[in-house]
């Protein structure tokens, strides 16, 4: 973006300078500069003063002064552009991990013939399409009542710690009366949340989506 009131040099210079304007730079910067040079050069006062100590000093500081700025423009930009080929290569990794863990779930949905074994691949895949750390599955019936909960994530040990499975309160049993997903940066800021039992494991944000 160009922020409104910037010129193009100053945009150039603030590093959005691309390859195209970078190979025209370098092509032009120099010519630029022997033109200056050359026209200082034959003028009575260019002469003397390129000839003088002092002259001598501002030429070459002016050529170390282009030379410096343009290296800088060159190595910036250069710099811009691997951290954007790294961003879209974390990106690309990330949406292919995400195609791999759905094209499992479809294929995992067309050989598996047990609903329960089905709805725990799901969860599985699920958490891992999102990277979450937990999952969780309610089914409820038509009276809103829990008739199965599974989970991911969670270990059988921690499963038995917790006891009988939850009964739809808080979260969850929001999730049976929304008809969009609820996305939560602290799910305990939220007015339907109450908590957790004794030795539930810690969360904070929360993905919750039904599903009709």
């Amino acid at each position: 973006m160009n922020p409104k009131g910037t010129s193009g040099p100053r945009r150039l210079l603030a590093g959005r300078l691309t390859m195209r304007q970078l190979e025209w730079l370098a092509a032009l910067v120099p010519w630029g500069f022997l033109v200056i040079y050359h026209l200082v050069l034959v003028s009575p006062t260019g002469h003397r003063l390129l000839h003088s100590g002092p002259g001598f000093i501002v030429l070459n500081l002016s050529l170390g002064a282009v030379i410096g700025v343009f290296a800088h423009m060159v190595f910036r930009t250069i710099s811009r552009m691997q951290a954007e080929m790294q961003t879209l290569s974390q990106v690309s990794a990330r949406q292919n991990s995400q195609l791999r863990a759905l094209n499992e779930a479809n294929i995992a949905l067309a050989e598996e013939r047990l609903v329960s074994s089905v709805l725990q691949r799901v969860v599985d895949l699920s958490r891992e399409v999102v990277q979450s750390r937990y999952a969780a599955l309610s089914v409820f019936d038509d009276e809103d009542g829990i008739t199965a909960f599974l989970t991911s994530g969670i270990d059988q040990k921690t499963r038995e710690i917790l006891g009988p499975p939850t009964v739809g309160r808080g979260l969850l049993g929001q999730i049976a009366h929304e008809t969009r997903p609820l996305r939560l940066d602290r799910m305990q800021d939220h007015p339907a949340s109450v908590g957790f039992p004794p030795n539930h494991p810690p969360m904070t944000s929360f993905l919750g989506v039904p599903i009709r």
